[in-house]
């Protein structure tokens, strides 16, 4: 078999094949604009590496070089500037070759891009929120909450409480933020979502909380009954017994999580259908998915989306004193 031909799955990437004294027995260039950050000069059949490659490179190279032939498989990304300052990420590939003779040769592949392509860019800024912003203000939250449990705020006054209250709301408000900075960087569609126009204020009495997050319930519920004090409101944190529920029970309003174990929100959705329970759905979810609000609004049962955290501005168009 001839050397090229174990680089033929390589297609139309540059690749490159040295002996074991790092001599180079074939090569290909696909586009030079590529590899020439690596090169001091265009190659020739014969040469050495060290004729070849850019010199700040060849002491990284012989070390892949070795561990390749010893068998071993590697791969790394270059990130570099062009002379016009446009990114550039390369993909550096380096395979042991076993010929019949026993002669051990390895090949380099190249491939990459000058001027990264809109998914890598992407990728980078949402590494970098994800690892560096989006770090910030949970690590302010948790030494602001350490604080809570520190023996001195017994003797502190409700107005320093407060104060860390507010510092841990304003964290929290941040977060939120940079959360939905990193969902519209995958979601780039705009977000026009109409819902019902029959989300007038009813006289609505009876109400379930379902979501899997009991202290979640508990917080809805303690928003509602601040504002509407003599609704019923009945709170579950598993689909199965909200269910069960409603065989003897009819609620006039279900507030719904969507993502539940065992029986999440869609699924719970379809089961109200598949039995004829025509009870009116608002959902509440931690969710900023432009495409799940759409989702919901097949659902002729279901009147509102709102996002976590719910509160009385939310809902005060829903509900009747």
């Amino acid at each position: 078999m001839k050397l090229e031909q174990y680089c033929a799955p390589y297609e139309k990437n540059s690749f490159f094949i040295f002996d074991n004294k790092l001599q180079l027995l074939s090569f290909h260039i696909e586009k030079q604009d590529h590899v020439i950050h690596f090169l001091e000069k265009y190659p020739k059949t014969g040469e050495n590496v060290v004729e070849i490659l850019a010199h700040k490179f060849l002491e990284r190279f012989r070390s892949l070089a070795a561990a390749c032939l010893g068998g071993s498989g590697l791969s790394l990304e270059y990130h570099f500037k062009t002379p016009g300052n446009d990114d550039g990420i390369l993909q550096v590939i380096f395979t042991p070759l076993l010929l019949e003779s026993g002669k051990h040769y390895f090949s380099c592949m190249i491939s990459g891009n000058i001027g990264y392509p809109d998914q890598v860019r992407l990728l980078d800024q949402y590494a970098h929120m994800a690892s560096h912003d989006l770090r910030a203000p949970i690590t302010n939250i948790l030494s602001l909450s350490n604080l809570m449990h520190l023996p001195e705020m017994e003797q502190y006054d409700r107005s320093a409480i407060m104060g860390i209250l507010d510092d841990i709301n304003y964290q929290a408000e941040k977060l939120d933020h940079i959360i939905g900075v990193l969902n519209k960087m995958k979601y780039r569609e705009p977000e026009l979502v109409a819902y019902k126009n029959d989300t007038e204020r009813r006289d609505l009495n009876h109400i379930m909380l379902l979501d899997d997050d009991m202290l979640t319930n508990k917080l809805h519920d303690m928003i509602i009954s601040r504002y509407y004090k003599h609704k019923k409101i009945v709170q579950f944190d598993c689909a199965k017994a909200a269910l069960q529920y409603l065989r003897e029970h009819t609620p006039e309003l279900i507030l719904l999580d969507l993502n539940m174990p065992e029986i999440d929100g869609w699924s719970f959705l379809n089961i109200l259908q598949e039995h004829g329970i025509g009870i009116d759905v608002v959902i509440v979810s931690s969710t900023i998915n432009p495409s799940e609000r759409v989702k919901a609004l097949s659902y002729p049962q279901v009147k509102d989306f709102l996002t976590k955290p719910l509160t009385y501005d939310k809902i005060k168009h829903l509900l009747t004193e």
